[in-house]
Formats: structure tokens, C-alpha cells, sequence
């Protein structure tokens, strides 16, 4: 969001394509995101919320519930790294460390 704002502020502005935005964010992110937009943005697919979730150091655990349906529950992995403890951080509000 900050590059994105820091970029609104160079004349002129017209606004952002949806090319530029994709290649902004994978600069901050440091790799190609194009992927991503196509799955979870542009896409229908379903989210992978084991994977997405176990790059910040979370693991999903799955139950069965009352008529058929199902429980979702989060907890911290142990011994995750730093980067995860970070991203971890960041998603929960608390800032990067």
C-alpha cells in the first residue's frame, strides 16, 4: 500500500492498470505474484488454506461438527523460522519482530 501511495503521488496520476498493480506488488513481495492474481483474484478456484497459512507459520486442523459440517481451527507450528514469526506478526497486527 505504501508504494502503491507513494506512486499515486507522481504526476501525473491517471489511476492504476491492473498490470501495474500486479507488477508493484511483486516488487514489494521480491517475486512474481502473477500467479496468485490469476488463482485468487481473476480465478474461481479454491484457496489452499493449509499451504497459504503454513508459509506464516500456522497450521489448520480440520473436524467434523455438528450435521455434517466442518471446524476449522488455527495454531502456531513449532519452531517456525523468523521470516514466519515475522509474517506471523504482521498478519496478527503486532508489526514486524
Amino acid at each position: 500500500m505504501r508504494a502503491l501511495y507513494r506512486q499515486s503521488k507522481q504526476a501525473p496520476y491517471h489511476g492504476f492498470t491492473e498490470g501495474e498493480l500486479v507488477r508493484t506488488v511483486s516488487a514489494v513481495a521480491g517475486r512474481d505474484l502473477s500467479g496468485f492474481f490469476d488463482l485468487y483474484v481473476r480465478g474461481k478456484g479454491a484457496i489452499d488454506y493449509q499451504v497459504l497459512l503454513s508459509r506464516a507459520g500456522l497450521a489448520v486442523q480440520e473436524s467434523a461438527g455438528e450435521n455434517g459440517a466442518r471446524n476449522y481451527s488455527l495454531s502456531v507450528k513449532t519452531g517456525i523460522t523468523d521470516e514466519q514469526n515475522k509474517m506471523l506478526n504482521s498478519l496478527l497486527g503486532g508489526g514486524e519482530g
